[in-house]
Parts: structure tokens; sequence; C-alpha cells
């Protein structure tokens, strides 16, 4: 039995994305050097997720091992898969 709690998987999830979203450096660019394009898309996302209330992919932002959407709240989430 997995010994590791689920509030644990959580917070290491939430801490992952807060970095990524954020782009602290730690898992990707940093925001202030997202192109122009890029910051579009992230942009078109998240009022898309705002008008259908669905949560939407940021495809921008997507890597070998995550995957980021926006949520109509304004909040994101981040995906991590095995590789």
């Amino acid at each position: 039995m997995n010994s590791t709690k689920p509030w644990r998987n959580w917070a290491t999830t939430a801490a992952l994305g807060a970095a990524l979203v954020a782009g602290s450096g730690a898992l990707g660019a940093p925001a202030a050097a997202a192109s122009a394009p890029q910051q579009q898309r992230e942009a078109d996302a998240v009022a898309q997720a705002r008008r259908t209330g669905q949560a939407v992919e940021i495809v921008a932002r997507r890597t070998a091992t995550t995957e980021v959407y926006a949520n109509p709240t304004g909040s994101y989430t981040l995906k991590l898969h095995a590789q």
C-alpha cells in the first residue's frame, strides 16, 4: 500500500502548477520571455474557458509530461504524466 498521503500529492501538483504557470523558471521559461503569440494563445484559452464554462487546454504550455488547462474560474490546472 502506498504510504503517501493524498494531500501531499495535491500539494506537490499545486506547487508545480503554480511554478509552471507563473513561469518561475523551475519548470519552464520565465513568463517575461514568453512570445507575444504564446501569450495571446493563453489569453484565448482563458477567454474560451470563461465563455464555455469548461476547462480549455493551453496547448502552448504542453510538454512531454505536462498539460496546462485554463479553468472557467480563472484558475489553472496542471496535469502531470509519467513518461
